[in-house]
C-alpha cells in the first residue's frame, strides 16, 4: 500500500481533498479486514497471501473439519483435493465465496453452491497462458511509458502503431493473439529473416524467441522480452502467478475491484450476483 500523503495546514483549516478521499480509503481498508475473515487452507505464494492479506482478516488453517476454524469465515480459499460437504452449508452463514487453486470444481458441490449463493472460482490456465499474461502486462507497461515519452517530447507516433514478434512458438502466438485483440497491428517475423525499412516509428519489434534475426533497416524500438521469459519459465514463478491467479478470483468473487460485478473464471455463473441482488 502507498505512503500517506504529507497534510499540510490549509488557510482556512480545511483538509485537502486528496487527504481526505486518502482517509474514507483508509477507514474502508480497515471495514473490509474486520468484517472479511478468509480462511487459506490451500499452499498459497507470499506475494499471493500478502494481496489477499491486505484487503482481508487471512487466517491459514490445514485442517477445515472443526467448525470452530470455519463458523466466521467469508470465504475460503482451498485447493483441489479438499472435500468441502454441502451439508455444512447451513452452518456457515457469512460464507460469500469459494477460491480454488487449481483448475475445475474438484471436490466441490457447485450446484449446492449455486443455490446457497456462494461464488466459487478456480484458476484455469496453462502455463503457456499464465506467462504470455505476464509478458504482456510486461509488453504494455513498456508501451505506455513509450507513449508518455513521445507526448512530454511533443512527438506524435506517425502512423498506426505495429508490433513484430519474432519467433512462432505456442508463447508468441498467444501474444501475438493479444496483441491483435487489443487493436494492434501485429507482424510476425523468422529467426534469419531481415527487417524491412519503416517509416516514422511507428513499429516495435518484439523479441520474444531465441535466434539471430537481420535487422538491416528494422524499426527504431526494440523491446526484448526474452529476459522475462526465461525468468517466468521456471516452475517456482509459474506458481506463484497461478496463486496470483487464484487470489484474484476470490477477491472479486467477494464483490470487490473492477471484477466484482462478474467475476473471471467464475464456475458457478448462475449463482445470485452479490452486487445486483
Amino acid at each position: 500500500m502507498s505512503n500517506p500523503p504529507i497534510i499540510e495546514a490549509s488557510p482556512d483549516g480545511k483538509a485537502d481533498y486528496s487527504t481526505k478521499r486518502y482517509c474514507r480509503a483508509k477507514r474502508s481498508d480497515r471495514h473490509l479486514r474486520i468484517s472479511h475473515r478468509i480462511v487459506v487452507a490451500a499452499p498459497l505464494h507470499a506475494d499471493a497471501l500478502t494481496r489477499l492479506s491486505s484487503l482481508f482478516t487471512v487466517a491459514k488453517a490445514q485442517d477445515i473439519s472443526a467448525l470452530e476454524v470455519l463458523e466466521s469465515a467469508s470465504g475460503l480459499m482451498l485447493s483441489q483435493n479438499h472435500a468441502f460437504p454441502a451439508t455444512r452449508l447451513h452452518q456457515l452463514p457469512r460464507l460469500q465465496a469459494i477460491g480454488l487453486t487449481g483448475s475445475g470444481p474438484g471436490l466441490i458441490d457447485l450446484d449446492a453452491m449455486t443455490e446457497a449463493g456462494i461464488r466459487v472460482t478456480h484458476a484455469p490456465l496453462d502455463d503457456t497462458a499464465l506467462i504470455a499474461g505476464a509478458l504482456w502486462r510486461s509488453l504494455e507497461r513498456t508501451l505506455n511509458h513509450h507513449a508518455l515519452d513521445q507526448k512530454e517530447r511533443g512527438d506524435g507516433i506517425n502512423g498506426p502503431l505495429r508490433l513484430r514478434f519474432t519467433g512462432h512458438d505456442a508463447l508468441t502466438d498467444t501474444l501475438a493473439r493479444r496483441a491483435r485483440e487489443a487493436g494492434f497491428s501485429v507482424e510476425r517475423q523468422r529467426p534469419g529473416q531481415s527487417t524491412p525499412a519503416d517509416a516514422g516509428d511507428a513499429c516495435f519489434l518484439v523479441r520474444v524467441a531465441d535466434g539471430e534475426y537481420a535487422q538491416h533497416a528494422g524499426p527504431p524500438h526494440i523491446i526484448d522480452l526474452r529476459d522475462d521469459r526465461r525468468a517466468l519459465s521456471h516452475r517456482g514463478a509459474i506458481d506463484a502467478l497461478r496463486d496470483g491467479l487464484a487470489v484474484d478470483g476470490l477477491i472479486a468473487a467477494m464483490g470487490i475491484g473492477r471484477d466484482g460485478f462478474h467475476p473471471r473464471f467464475l464456475l458457478n455463473p448462475d449463482v445470485c450476483p452479490m452486487s445486483c441482488c
